[in-house]
């Protein structure tokens, strides 16, 4: 999803001679046959969101209440962009109760574990967390392939602490800081001693935030 949406934004005020929408078709078009044409890889599928609620809201109600919904004019190329994938005959894979970087950070471990080399093409610096020696990603906005080695050097981390990095940045602490934390940390009881002397946060939003963090940690441990 994070490729059509990318195409949606890219390319803007692109039509039909009716005045549908079609910028969203024509940029994931575009992305999907240079993936073909420069990666000619053994296997390919592209993943999509469901509507449904996913575990995550089960678990959590706040979850992405704050995200705008999908823009009407890139809803409705939704199933354009299906017919050009089936079309190819590659496979489009959904499941309800999961999202789509779910479906996708499964099949990649899957796939290296089998001794496949997978390139997983995304906006999504979430994903980043799986790079590892036969995982990379591939960010089509800027051609860019970031391995271990690149993601280690963008963020100061290794890539399956990124994730600790990028909540950091969304909650307002800067990144430096989030950097020195993810360089100790050992799971959310290690950094109770240290959060309200983090710049930016009080005592009371660091225990807030701690709170959560626990109450996540715990449930995926029950």
């Amino acid at each position: 999803m994070s490729c059509a949406y990318r195409a949606f934004y890219a390319i803007r005020d692109l039509r039909s001679s009716s005045g549908e929408p079609t910028n969203a078709v024509y940029g994931f078009t575009n992305m999907l046959l240079k993936l073909l044409r420069e990666r000619t890889p053994d296997a390919v599928a592209v993943v999509f969101d469901t509507p449904a609620p996913t575990f995550r809201h089960e678990r959590f109600g706040a979850y992405k209440a704050t995200r705008k919904p999908m823009p009407d004019d890139l809803s409705v190329q939704l199933p354009f962009i299906r017919e050009v994938i089936d079309a190819y005959r590659i496979p489009s894979l959904q499941r309800d109760g999961v999202e789509a970087d779910d479906l996708m950070a499964s099949l990649a471990v899957r796939a290296a574990g089998e001794g496949y080399d997978v390139f997983l093409v995304t906006s999504d610096k979430d994903m980043l967390q799986l790079v590892g020696d036969r995982i990379s990603v591939i960010r089509p906005e800027a051609g860019e392939v970031c391995d271990a080695a690149a993601v280690t050097a963008r963020f100061g981390v290794e890539p399956a602490k990124v994730i600790e990095v990028l909540a950091h940045g969304r909650d307002g602490l800067g990144r430096p800081g989030g950097r020195a934390h993810c360089a100790v940390w050992e799971g959310p009881a290690a950094g109770a001693e240290r959060g309200p002397r983090w710049e930016g946060w009080s005592a009371r939003g660091w225990h807030e935030a701690l709170g959560m963090a626990l109450a996540c940690w715990l449930r995926d441990r029950s």
